[in-house]
């Protein structure tokens, strides 16, 4: 029922981020060749390539002498008493508070099952290192594992990665921390705003986004996600 798909929902997107999520609830078709694995040159890449991932491997892990790298076992935050297996077991949101819902789907700061889903997937070619198209294809996996711990493992609700989405992420992002985009032709600012949802929903026109879209691309629409 519908107070059932909020819940779940609410709850997916929330703690999906706790799986080293970073990205967008997608949609699309699953565009890798067949029998691609993650790590391979068949994996396809959803990240823009204007994204500067600098930080991303700087501040995690090579100029970061607690973390050794991408994988559970290399983030030193993480208690590997919060790693806790998942068995199987679909909980109904309509059965649990928020509270005990969160507890079960988030143990300590991760998820629950996501130690062993992480080795059984090895999305990593180089943990030290791993690539965009790498990091793109654990999420999907990681997002979807969160959904089926509330049963959403219907063709419609399995997730799928969008470019136009991770570029909309990005122009979202530009328009918050830069100024790249306070101009004439876009009037409004984030300048000085405390608000992380300023910038949301900003999509610059066909011709500005000409330099970002991958060649498979003509441009992207502004619709939900």
């Amino acid at each position: 029922n519908n107070k059932r798909i909020s819940q779940s929902h609410q709850i997916t997107m929330k703690f999906s981020a706790l799986a080293l999520i970073f990205t967008a609830v997608c949609r699309g078709r699953d565009e890798r060749e067949p029998g691609s694995t993650p790590g391979t040159p068949g994996g396809e890449q959803y990240t823009p390539d204007a994204s500067d991932w600098s930080t991303f491997y700087s501040k995690a892990v090579l100029e970061n002498p607690k973390n050794t790298d991408h994988s559970p076992d290399g983030i030193f935050w993480l208690d590997q008493d919060d790693f806790v297996p998942w068995d199987g077991t679909v909980y109904n949101p309509e059965d649990y508070t928020r509270g005990e819902l969160a507890s079960l789907i988030c143990t300590g700061n991760t998820v629950r099952g996501i130690y062993e889903l992480f080795y059984s997937t090895n999305p990593f070619a180089d943990i030290v290192n791993p690539t965009k198209a790498e990091v793109d294809y654990w999420h999907t996996v990681a997002l979807n594992h969160v959904r089926a711990m509330v049963g959403y493992t219907e063709e419609e609700y399995i997730i799928r990665p969008d470019k136009c989405l991770h570029l909309r992420a990005l122009w979202s992002t530009e328009k918050y921390t830069t100024r790249k985009w306070d101009t004439a032709k876009y009037p409004g600012t984030c300048e000085g705003s405390t608000n992380p949802h300023c910038g949301a929903g900003f999509i610059p026109d066909i011709e500005d986004q000409q330099p970002y879209l991958p060649d498979d691309i003509t441009h992207c629409v502004k619709r939900a996600g």
